[in-house]
Parts: structure tokens; sequence; C-alpha cells
């Protein structure tokens, strides 16, 4: 811990397997056995003498949330009997689908815990300036930040969470099926008719038949899946009619996680610093980008990119003028916007599941006591909708770590965050490990993204 309280986690390897808790909706038994591998991976780590003394927590996101809730529930369930038998340290109630609002407050947390505002805040009589993160899944995607000065009718919609020594009402909403391969479904959907008639603009042309390949008329089509036109009842909304306080340059720096960067790191531009007069190098990148993929002959690309799987590669071209349209007409970022897209900060992972870890520790520390490090758990304020989604895979991620100068050891099995997560994310399972030499106090975790 450091002098604020803070516990020190930093990553280190990773083993991958799949597939992940949610594809095991129509057979929950099965589930037991792709927990017990996860199980028999955090033995290795954890000291037998440890096993009694480590909690395990199973939190699931999106993937979970996206298939018929009682099969959730049974698949849970099979967890549940299964860890109860593992010597490690767990209750029931630990095993939960949780919110895409909580996995958004997650997802902030790991960032500003990186970026060292936390550990500064405790200094200074104002609560430091935060980032904002936005984080683009498979199946969803998660805005939050803290709004410039809210009204106190806009207050009411904000979730408090306070961290050393200050409070932060944080807007955090998460659009489940606006994940980048979920979309990309809906996408087929409700464009199915002009798609017919025209061709469709968001795969290179030659890909297919009906494959046309132009960026701006993709851009269009795909401004159809965030309706502008319903009727806001808050102060402000972003689509659909989901309140959403204002974004403007005075709202603070967005790091754009998960997909945004994957997308710009194929196209070779992660670290590209866009046109000189713009902050939001994201959307300019997305843009320059999009337009020079999608107006390629789908026999060139495939050429050039012939080490990359054709279902895949076909499906960048939609993925640039999705993210873009939805940073800029969906979300409202701006070109004064300061957005950027990364993956890590000081070197090390933006996991949900990092938050998540944070939140349990500090909030089992300090017993939620008044003024001291906590966060809110299930924010109450939760505009998120179950629904039902054709899933192809989802993934697992294990993260096993060490947290310095903290006496008591964690094991989180999730989705989607630095516990154990399960969600929608390149069909793969993954297990991560993370560890701080200092300590020999372990903190495992299972966690899948989405």
């Amino acid at each position: 811990m450091d002098e604020d309280g803070l516990p020190n986690i930093e990553p280190s390897s990773n083993l991958k397997l799949k597939p992940g808790l949610s594809s095991y909706g129509k057979n929950p038994p099965a589930a037991q056995e792709s927990i017990s591998k996860l199980i028999d991976y955090a033995k290795k780590i954890v000291p037998m003498s440890q096993w009694k003394d480590t909690p395990v927590h199973v939190q699931a996101t999106a993937g979970l949330r996206s298939i018929p809730e009682n099969e959730a529930e049974q698949v849970l369930e099979e967890v549940r009997n299964f860890i109860e038998n593992t010597g490690f340290r767990f209750e029931r109630k630990w095993a939960k689908v949780i919110s895409g609002s909580q996995e958004g407050i997650n997802g902030w947390m790991a960032a500003n815990y990186l970026l060292g505002v936390f550990s500064s805040s405790s200094q200074s009589e104002v609560a430091p300036k935060t980032t904002g993160v936005v984080e683009m899944g498979g199946t969803s995607l998660q805005l939050t930040y803290v709004p410039e000065n809210p009204q106190a009718t806009d207050r009411m919609r904000l979730t408090e969470v306070s961290i050393s020594g200050h409070k932060y009402y944080l807007y955090t909403h998460s659009y489940l099926h606006y994940g980048l391969q979920a979309a990309e479904k809906m996408f087929q959907r409700v464009n199915i008719d002009i798609i017919e008639e025209n061709g469709n603009p968001c795969y290179a042309a030659g890909y297919r038949h009906s494959s046309t390949g132009s960026f701006n008329d993709c851009m269009t089509l795909v401004a159809h899946m965030m309706d502008k036109t319903t009727q806001c009842q808050y102060s402000s909304c972003s689509f659909n009619g989901v309140y959403q306080p204002p974004l403007s340059h005075h709202t603070g720096s967005f790091i754009a996680i998960e997909n945004f960067y994957y997308t710009l790191q194929f196209f070779k531009a992660h670290d590209m610093a866009g046109p000189s007069n713009t902050n939001n190098r994201v959307v300019a990148s997305l843009k320059t980008k999009g337009h020079e993929f999608c107006g390629m002959p789908w026999t060139d690309l495939s050429e050039m990119y012939s080490s990359v799987r054709k279902d895949e590669l076909a499906s960048y071209c939609f993925a640039a003028a999705y993210e873009a349209s939805m940073l800029e007409h969906g979300l409202g970022f701006t070109h004064e916007s300061d957005v950027k897209a990364v993956r890590e900060i000081t070197g090390k992972p933006i996991d949900w599941a990092l938050g998540a870890v944070l939140g349990e520790i500090l909030n089992m520390q300090t017993g939620g006591d008044e003024g001291k490090s906590r966060v809110l758990y299930d924010p109450p304020n939760s505009y998120d909708m179950r629904d039902q989604i054709n899933l192809d895979q989802t993934n697992e991620l294990v993260s096993v770590a060490e947290v310095a100068g903290s006496t008591t050891a964690l094991w989180y099995v999730g989705a989607l965050v630095l516990f154990v997560a399960v969600g929608l994310y390149g069909g793969w399972k993954r297990i991560k490990t993370q560890k701080n030499m200092r300590s020999r106090t372990l903190l495992p975790n299972v966690f899948s993204r989405v």
C-alpha cells in the first residue's frame, strides 16, 4: 500500500484459453470444466497455505448479460457449486452478473489509478482532474467521466465514488449491443433494405457481390444505428434518448480503449498524431485510414494482409466508420475534444478488472467508512437493458496478482474486469498473471473481456 492506502499492482505474463462462460448457456454443467482450468492455474500461483484466505469473486459482464437470464443464472450456479469445493474462500453471492454501469466505473477507476490521479488526491483540498474513459468491447460500449459543473438535477443521475478523501460524481452508461462485433450484426439488420438495393458500402469492393467499399456511405449508414430523433427527456442526451451530460473541451481529456485502440493498431495509426488542427486524434485517424482502406479493392487488401483472417480483414472498413461515427455522431465528441487511443499507461494495461480489484480492496479495508477510500458498486443509476444477442465466441481472462503491503489475498473470477470476467473479445479466453515481487501477498483475478 502507498501512503494513500492504494495497493500497488503490476502486470506480468498471460496464458490464453477458450471459450468463455457465456458459451455454456445451453449446457451449464460444462462451465465447471472451464472454471476448473482457471482454478488449477490459480493453485499453481497461490500457495496452498493461502487458499483458505484467498477470496474468489466471479463477476460476469456483457457476455452473460446478453444471454437469457435463466441461462446465465444456471451457468453461475454451476460455477458456484464448483468453487465451493476448491479450498478457496468463497461465498455464493460473490458470483454474479454486474451491471454495465459498474463495468464502466471499474474501467474509469483503472485508468485514473494508473495515471496516478488518486495517489495525489489526498494531498489537495480540491479533487484533481480526472480522465474520462470510452471503452468499446465486442458486445457493449461504456462511457464514463466526471461532468463539468453538473446541475443539481443532473447530479441525481450521477454515481458518487469516494477515493483518497475526495468525492467524484461520475456519469456512466453502458450501451449493450453497441460493442464492435454486436454492432456489426445490428448494422446488417438495420440497413438490410438499403444494402439489398444499393449494396454494402462497409466492405471493400469485391469482398462479396454486394460490397461497394465507400467510407463516406458507410459512415452515413452506421449513423442510422444511433437515433438522434428520439425525444430527450433530460437536460441533454447522446442518442436513443439516453441521458448524457454535455461534452466540451472543458470536460477534460478522454482515453479510448479496447477496440478503438486495436482498430488503429491494425492501421498502424495508434501513435498517429493526426491533423495539427485537432485534439481528437482518434476520430481524425479513423477517418483518414478508413477512407484509404475502404476504397481499396478486395484483391489488393487480401494480398497486402495475407496473414489476416479474411472475415476479420473485411470488417476493418466497418470498424473504422463505426468507431468514428460513434464518437462523433453518437456520443458528441468534436474535433476540439481531447481524445487519445491507448492500451497501456506507464507500461501497464488498462483493464476494468484492475478497477474492480481496487474497489473491492478499498471497500474491504475501510468498511465503507465516510471520508475514506470507498467505491460504490452496482450504481443505482443504471440504464442497462437485458436483451438477447447471438454471440459467436466469448473469452475469459484470469489474472493473478500480488499487492504490495496488502494483508488479504483476493481472487476474482468474472467477465470483463480484472476479477474473473466473462465477455466477447476476439474469441479467446486468456489467463493473465499480474505480480508485484515486493510482496508475498497474492491477488488472483479471473476475468473476461467483452
